[in-house]
Order: C-alpha cells, then structure tokens, then sequence
C-alpha cells in the first residue's frame, strides 16, 4: 500500500464515520491522478446528500477530512473532496 493510499483510506474512514453521525446514506469512490486523492461520496437518491452538496459545505467538509488525515500522518493531503 502507498503512502498515498493509506492517507485516502484514513480520508475514507473520516468521512464514513461522519456520514454514519449524521444518519446519511451514501458510498465513497477513492480513485487517483496526478498525484491527488479524489474522495467521492456517492448517494442513490439525489436528496440524501443535498446539504452536503453545497459549496461551503463541502468546502468545509474538505477541510476537515485533509486535517484528520493530517492528524493522523504529519503530512499534509491534498485531497480533493466530491459529493454527488
């Protein structure tokens, strides 16, 4: 496993158990590119993840996935964070 994998796993792991806290249905696709980790949560029904779809919030929650990875490696992520 890379360095990079495991820092998208730990991502992965954060925003699961986010999404299980809020009651919130949806599936994470890890792929990457150019050196990126991209996260995508993934809903079956459109409106499950309408919140979390907002700029803001995912901007936020962006945020907050890089530094609990961050928390956990000592290296910054530069993730980037999909809710669709």
């Amino acid at each position: 496993m890379t360095e990079s994998r495991d820092a998208a796993d730990i991502a992965a792991d954060y925003i699961e158990g986010l999404l299980d806290i809020a009651d919130l249905d949806g599936d994470l696709e890890i792929t990457q590119s150019n050196g990126r980790d991209y996260l995508s949560i993934v809903a079956t029904n459109e409106g499950d993840l309408a919140t979390l779809a907002k700029p803001d919030a995912v901007s936020a929650l962006q945020e907050l996935t890089r530094l609990a990875v961050h928390t956990k490696t000592g290296d910054f992520s530069r993730l980037i964070l999909d809710v669709a």
